[in-house]
């Protein structure tokens, strides 16, 4: 009889993976985001965030993995952007050319 890892479930499905995929509602969205309301919908409807599953008839959620990936993104983006500011101005502490 094969032995079952740790971190798998009796249907040999990942757990943490399932902990990290889980859907989320827009309260836990946006507290980890840190956007309004009005700035999720936008964003969602420009196609720059993930787009929400149905889940009822009035409920709604985003992919848990999804939105960190989002939110990944974002942080990439910013140490592109301070590395650039940093070979402009040689060091961190403005964004404003000398």
């Amino acid at each position: 009889m094969e032995k079952q890892r740790e971190n798998t479930s009796p249907n040999g499905r990942d757990i943490d993976a399932g902990i990290e995929d889980r859907l989320i509602r827009r309260r836990e969205v946006l507290r980890r985001t840190g956007l309004s309301s009005t700035a999720l919908d936008r964003l969602e409807r420009s196609g720059r965030f993930p787009i929400k599953v149905t889940i009822g008839p009035r409920a709604v959620a985003w992919s848990g993995s999804e939105v960190n990936a989002w939110i990944d993104a974002r942080k990439a983006d910013r140490k592109i952007h301070d590395s650039h500011l940093y070979q402009l101005n040689g060091d961190f502490s403005s964004g404003i050319r000398p």
